[in-house]
């Protein structure tokens, strides 16, 4: 069971597909979690990040300007943000993948096309472990 103090937490949903980045948002606020931001690309995310305390981030991995695994790098550069839980949706699967994921600070992977009770477990696992990796 999630902690009720947890759905106070602001999520950032990052995807270009704006219909991908809805349907994530509606599911997280189905589950409780009242400030669910949204961006567009990696820059957005960055840019998101400086404006606001984000306590969970979900990517998809395959944006143009730039992959979630080099946000993620990013992320983790900028202080307070070194353990945030970032959860990476993609369809690419193997273990090159996984290992560049995991070299790039990924706390954890979901596969797309996205399946809402594996996300909710999903947070429930990144949130038992945040600093930990894949």
């Amino acid at each position: 069971m999630i902690k009720d103090s947890v759905y106070q937490s602001t999520v950032l949903v990052v995807d270009e597909v704006p219909s991908s980045r809805r349907a994530v948002r509606v599911f997280l606020k189905s589950l409780g979690f009242n400030d669910v931001v949204e961006a567009a690309s990696g820059a957005d995310a960055l840019e998101a990040i400086q404006n606001k305390a984000v306590q969970i981030i979900f990517s998809d991995h395959e944006m143009a300007d730039l992959p979630a695994c080099e946000l993620c790098r990013q992320v983790r550069a900028h202080a307070g943000y070194e353990n945030v839980p970032f959860v990476m949706l993609a369809s690419l699967k193997g273990e090159a993948f996984i290992e560049q994921a995991r070299q790039a600070g990924v706390s954890a992977y979901l596969p797309k096309p996205i399946q809402f009770l594996h996300l909710e477990e999903k947070i429930h696992e990144v949130l038992a472990r945040p600093s930990s990796l894949l």
